[in-house]
């Protein structure tokens, strides 16, 4: 078993154990602390006095631990680093675990939260680093080469080692990064884990130029610090919080400089907890939640509604710029010493998008229940949602699209290079507010008239002739192009259709079992007939929702691998609450919610978010 204190502010607050036998880590607050009524993580772990254990979170993004205490853990370039510095102590990686690792981190994470005792501190002063040095050992690292104590000679070689160990392991997310300390004056580059002295202010610095630096499957080229500083500046433009930002040059690289916002101006802490450690969200899970749960989360903090108005602005901005890496640990909140929360300048803010990728072809986040093939009126019902009255909610849209059509000279400003700025200007949603002069033009010519719609017209009948009203009609083209209807009285539904090519169509109903029909031509009406099976119905959904009668969404999802896993709130599948849930597609699971209802689940197909699921009720 491994202890480790936490501490906040120079005092402890609670104690973490690592249990080897079960992998899980236990925390409980420090008795004195639960008098103080802060409420470091109020949603998951409220102040009780009881231990907290959450062996059912997801192992790869929480790694055994609650999440208060997870959102503290480096990510895969820190990792790395320590992996590195474990092959130096001829010691394995899966030796130590993830309360050492809290411990490796020390006094030097992200937020305000400290672990002790520290393994490795490394040196007390504060001393000049080498910002080229580190983009070669950053490149070493993560070309694999962990054995560096075999590359590394000499004591300078020996010092850089002991500063990218310092400096990068700390830092959140997949890309390599450095927390480090600034002289705007002198120009001189400090450690920034410690207090760097008077002059000095803290920032994170992200590196260019670093091969094999991605997260998932996006890499990033030479000249992504340009990229992002240009979508920082695009980002205030729009309204958009964000703390100070800038490049640093070196050696014909552009590294993004961003002002951290966990820190004050003289180097004290503050407490910061992403979405996904607040609410136990898993990070990897693409399209398992929503820009909904965000604003939700808002709320249950009782933020002002300015923060309510942020955060409609960067989700807009997002859908707009398809920054598509909008997974739940790129938002964040910061609670200040007195308890009181609000929401964190924003951060990642940057184009996204590989049509082919598993990850980014979508948005990590639902806005509207979609991840892709967004309408105005998705912006605009999610505005509702938010708070805002419709009239100005689409002045907000209008704003930031009128401000997204000004990034080309932005970044050409920023030194972004031509054919980055057509390949990303081409692909961006500019045309999702206001069409482009180029489609107006081709609509108003009489040699570019578009052509008008098709009308697909399908009749739904049981086998008894009866026509069935409600039904969920789904439509998919070949190229991801989706529409979607619902039967009325007579069992009919018209969608309007302006892909002209093979669909697929979904159909379901809560009283009877879902049909598939493959390849079928939209121009040519469609009669179906749904079958009859007891107590046997049906759902589409996109990316979550609920069975009528089940207390509990349901979330299914996929990973890079192609392998399907189900999320279900509050619900037991296969009679075990670890999730996500391994599934087949056409296999059933059972799964019983918190009151007792039981029904036995088959996910009939599952593509991108759209699931189409069989239900049967097993307590009837």
């Amino acid at each position: 078993m491994t202890d480790a204190h936490v501490r906040l502010w120079g005092k402890n607050i609670g104690a973490v154990s690592w249990l080897s036998d079960r992998q899980i880590g236990v925390f409980q607050y420090e008795p004195d602390f639960l008098a103080s009524n802060i409420q470091l993580a109020p949603v998951t772990m409220p102040l009780i006095a009881d231990p907290y254990e959450f062996p059912g979170l997801p192992r790869d993004a929480f790694k055994g631990l609650p999440g208060l205490l997870a959102d503290s853990l480096p990510d895969k370039f820190g990792n790395a680093l320590i992996d590195a510095w474990l092959a130096q102590q001829s010691r394995p990686a899966s030796s130590f675990n993830p309360v050492e690792r809290l411990c490796y981190i020390g006094t030097r994470g992200m937020g305000a939260l400290e672990f002790h005792p520290v393994i490795a501190q490394g040196q007390k002063g504060s001393r000049t680093v080498e910002i080229d040095a580190l983009v070669t050992l950053a490149n070493l690292v993560l070309n694999n080469r962990k054995q560096l104590s075999g590359v590394l000679t000499g004591i300078d070689d020996h010092e850089t080692l002991q500063d990218i160990l310092r400096v990068g392991t700390s830092a959140g997310g997949a890309r390599a990064k450095a927390v480090l300390a600034w002289n705007r004056e002198s120009g001189e580059f400090r450690s920034g884990q410690i207090k760097a002295g008077e002059g000095f202010t803290y920032w994170l610095m992200k590196f260019d130029g670093i091969s094999n630096n991605k997260d998932k499957e996006l890499a990033d080229p030479q000249g992504f610090g340009r990229i992002e500083y240009s979508f920082y500046l695009l980002a205030k433009a729009a309204g958009i919080d964000m703390t100070e930002s800038r490049l640093h040059l070196e050696g014909g690289r552009a590294h993004f400089m961003t002002h951290r916002f966990d820190r004050t101006e003289s180097g004290q802490k503050i407490h910061m907890q992403s979405l996904a450690g607040m609410r136990h969200y898993d990070f990897n899970a693409a399209g398992a939640y929503s820009y909904e749960q965000s604003v939700e989360t808002i709320r249950m903090l009782s933020l002002p509604q300015y923060d309510i108005e942020q955060q409609f602005r960067r989700s807009v901005f997002n859908i707009l710029i398809r920054n598509q890496d909008d997974h739940v640990k790129n938002i964040a909140f910061l609670m200040n010493r007195k308890g009181e929360w609000r929401l964190s300048p924003a951060f990642d803010v940057c184009y996204a998008y590989n049509p082919s990728g598993p990850w980014t072809s979508m948005h990590q986040m639902s806005l509207n229940g979609k991840r892709d093939d967004f309408e105005l009126k998705d912006l605009l019902d999610f505005g509702e949602f938010c708070g805002l009255k419709r009239p100005t909610a689409e002045k907000l849209v209008r704003d930031i699209h009128d401000v997204v059509e000004t990034w080309p000279q932005l970044a050409a400003e920023a030194g972004v290079d031509d054919d980055s700025i057509r390949r990303i200007r081409d692909t961006m949603r500019r045309e999702l507010v206001l069409p482009s002069r180029t489609s107006k033009k081709a609509e108003n010519s009489g040699s570019g008239r578009r052509k008008a719609p098709a009308i697909f017209n399908i009749l739904v009948k049981d086998m008894k002739g009866r026509p069935v009203s409600g039904a969920q009609i789904f439509l998919q083209a070949d190229n991801g192009t989706t529409v979607d209807g619902e039967t009325d009285s007579e069992g009919k539904c018209q969608i309007e259709v302006t892909t002209l090519r093979p669909y697929t169509l979904l159909a379901a109903h809560p009283g009877h079992p879902g049909e598939i029909v493959e390849a079928i031509d939209p121009t040519t009406p469609v009669s179906l007939v749904m079958r009859d099976i007891p107590e046997t119905g049906s759902l589409i959904i996109r990316s979550n929702g609920y069975i009528p009668g089940l207390k509990g969404r349901l979330n299914p999802v996929t990973n890079p691998s192609s392998h399907y896993f189900l999320y279900a709130d509050n619900i037991s599948i296969d009679g075990n609450t670890t999730q996500p849930a391994p599934f087949e597609i056409g296999a059933p699971l059972a799964l019983e919610d918190a009151e007792g209802t039981t029904l036995d689940l088959t996910v009939r197909r599952f593509s991108a978010t759209v699931a189409l699921l069989d239900y049967t009720r097993s307590d009837t």
